[in-house]
């Protein structure tokens, strides 16, 4: 749109040029050019700035020399390995080509996975930390626990741990420090969560962060 007005104030002002009686004045000299540069460089100010592009609604995972990315949007995460989706009742969909089917309940995430072993994910507020919570449970029948401060984020589900820093300065919801997966070796890390994990309950947020991990890394 912006070029169609350029063009257009560009060919009204040649003409205003040759029509008008003192025209060979301003085209003296290579006036004419500066006259439309001018009138250019004017139209393009009064331009609004293109708006910067922004992908917040993934998970990111960078790390173990690859790099992982899932979409969510609050109700259903989609990305390589995986593809759940949130219903009234609970989350159900397919990880690593495997049924998944949990319920929800207040604080708690409770199903079946892997052809019927146990998640079950209970979480509460830390004392003394109004804005830090911990789930702890099973996944897939294994011991599981999601920490998680304002500053710090520690995971850990069958054969993988993580331990994490908030780091702000590289954006909202991004976490860096170490990893030790059995079959991969300790590495740094960055995860990246999206915004809208912040609107579920916290068992909610740990079934999510769980299940991205679980498929960004290849564990069960």
């Amino acid at each position: 749109m912006i070029s169609g007005v350029l063009l257009g104030a560009s060919l009204w002002a040649a003409a205003r040029l040759r029509c008008h009686p003192r025209a060979a004045q301003w085209r003296s000299g290579g006036r004419q050019a500066v006259v439309l540069s001018a009138l250019a460089s004017a139209l393009m100010a009064c331009a609004p700035a293109a708006a910067p592009s922004h992908d917040e609604g993934r998970f990111r995972l960078s790390g173990f020399g690859r790099y992982q990315e899932a979409s969510f949007d609050g109700e259903r995460l989609s990305g390589p390995n995986l593809e759940l989706q949130r219903f009234p009742d609970g989350l159900r969909g397919r990880l690593h080509n495997e049924v998944v089917s949990v319920r929800l309940s207040g604080d708690a995430v409770r199903g079946l996975a892997y052809g019927g072993a146990p998640i079950e994910l209970h979480a509460r507020q830390i004392e003394g930390s109004p804005h830090a919570w911990e789930a702890t449970g099973l996944w897939a029948g294994r011991a599981c626990r999601v920490r998680r401060s304002p500053e710090e984020l520690e995971i850990t589900f069958p054969l993988c741990g993580y331990t994490l820093t908030r780091q702000p300065a590289a954006g909202p919801g991004v976490f860096e420090g170490r990893a030790l997966c059995e079959r991969l070796r300790s590495d740094r890390v960055r995860l990246t969560l999206p915004p809208a994990l912040e609107d579920r309950p916290a068992a909610e947020r740990a079934f999510w962060m769980v299940a991205f991990l679980v498929a960004a890394t290849g564990m069960p």
